[in-house]
This record gives structure tokens, sequence and C-alpha cells, in this order.
């Protein structure tokens, strides 16, 4: 969930100064199409041998294709510089709308401690066109598109805001 640009960043990891052994891919690296990747160092890699790993979606050509223009598009210059940018955009939005409420991850997954069950929000949120969902039983998640535009946040905080009041 955090991989391919969510976080304002190629992979979470990399906020963090490490470099894991194992790192799996799976959805954002599709957009949408069903795809599996598995990096790994040379030291991981010499531990398997032919038949010790499998895999359902890796290999073929569309799926191929589809992660190559996933990472055309999420390498582009400036492209995880905006994903960042607008993660902040959002974020200032949720902590204006819920004062008292924190705030919490990175780029565009995000989280909103309300405290109480956020499904009749979740709820009126859906009655007002927006999709959110919840997280850790009392945090409303947010993890809007990549290519979210700066009017849209606005729109998703504005139609956010009124189920909020409902």
């Amino acid at each position: 969930q955090t991989g391919i640009g969510r976080t304002g960043r190629m992979f979470a990891f990399e906020r963090h100064g490490i470099r894991p052994d194992i790192l799996t891919l799976a959805k954002g690296l599709g957009g949408g199409v069903p795809v599996g990747a598995v990096a790994m160092t040379q030291t991981v890699a010499d531990l398997l041998k032919p038949g010790l790993h499998g895999t359902t979606f890796g290999g073929n050509p569309l799926a191929c294709r589809a992660a190559l223009a996933v990472l055309d598009v999420v390498g582009a210059p400036g492209f995880l510089a905006g994903v960042a940018d607008r993660g902040q955009r959002l974020a200032a939005g949720l902590a204006a709308l819920f004062p008292g409420c924190p705030v919490r991850g990175e780029g565009l997954l995000l989280g909103v401690g309300l405290g109480t069950d956020p499904s009749p929000l979740i709820q009126r949120g859906f009655d007002h066109g927006v999709i959110v969902g919840p997280a850790a039983g009392n945090t409303l998640r947010l993890a809007p598109p990549l290519t979210i535009s700066e009017g849209e946040i606005d729109e998703l905080l504005a139609r956010l805001g009124r189920a909020a009041a409902a």
C-alpha cells in the first residue's frame, strides 16, 4: 500500500534510510492491472533455487507493460515531489477540518484519528460522493489517486466537510 509513490517517495522505506533485503511489489506497480514482483539483495537471491519461489502475476507481457507505464509516470521529473506537496495540502486541510484530531501519514496515504468509530462519517461521505475508509478502529483513512489535482483536493475537503457537518 505504501509503494510506488504513495508516500511521495518511490518506496516508503526510503524515508527511513534503510535498505530492505526483500521488497515485494504488487497493486501499485500495475496501476490497476494485476502484477507482482519481488526485488532482493544478491545475498537473498543466492539462497533461492529453482522451485523455491513462484509467481501468479509476474512475467506476463500485459502486466509487465502496465508496470513499465506506471514507472514511467511515477518516475517522471517532479511527479513524486508533487505527490508529497499535494499530500501536505490534504493533510493541512484535514487538520483544519478536524481540529484536535491527529492527522498521520505521508504523501497521499493519510489517516485522521477521530477517537471514535469512523463508520457513520464514512457513510455520510459516500452520500456526498467521497470514498474513504476506516483504519485501526477509530481512524479515517484516505488514499486518493496519486494524480489528484489541487482542485480535486479542495473538492474532496469540501465534500468531506459537508459530510462531517451532516
